[in-house]
């Protein structure tokens, strides 16, 4: 677990007895939400700090020593956003303005996208699609390529991706279904 505001520790815990295990420092506090990825025993835990940087690191027992890092990809912001795993990418929204797909093995950018303000909120990955809420207002992004689709003010989160639309919630809290057009 990362901790509260201000911890600059990723930190395990032992679930069977309790006890605190092996701790990681990073030069940044970690504010946003852990994410894991990969099929047991090979599991990466990937975490993000205030200070930009973007982290892979082993996931291993608790009584073992801390691992190092299998990567290290810096944002150009602080990232307080949880992180979303899909598939073999890591969704990044970094307080930068960009929302960064990275590769979760390697943690090499995949592409990046511009939204011309910092991101506090979390993605939200389809098979096809990213969704990033920012304010008031929310832009589908083509997965492979980060390019925008549409974009819709007045709407403030993606609620889920189904027959070829998205069901988004407006500022009211109505519900509205964008087709891939953004119709």
């Amino acid at each position: 677990w990362g901790g509260s505001r201000g911890e600059k520790t990723l930190r395990t815990l032992n679930l069977v007895t309790g006890l605190e295990g092996w701790g990681y420092r990073t030069p940044g506090d970690i504010r946003g939400g852990i994410a894991i990825g990969g099929e047991a025993p090979r599991q990466t835990v990937y975490f993000a700090t205030d200070e930009g940087g973007v982290y892979g690191i082993p996931a291993t027992e608790a009584a073992g020593r801390a691992p190092n890092p299998s990567w290290m990809t810096p944002t150009h912001g602080a990232v307080t956003a949880d992180l979303v795993v899909s598939g073999g990418d890591l969704f990044v929204s970094s307080q930068d303005g960009f929302l960064y797909c990275m590769d979760r093995i390697t943690g090499t950018v995949r592409w990046s996208a511009p939204h011309e303000t910092p991101l506090e909120q979390s993605a939200a990955a389809t098979k096809t699609s990213v969704y990033q809420a920012r304010g008031n207002e929310v832009w589908c992004h083509d997965r492979a390529t980060g390019a925008v689709r549409w974009k819709r003010t007045g709407v403030v989160r993606f609620v889920v991706e189904r027959d070829g639309k998205a069901d988004l919630e407006a500022s009211d809290g109505a519900l509205g279904a964008i087709d891939a057009k953004g119709r």
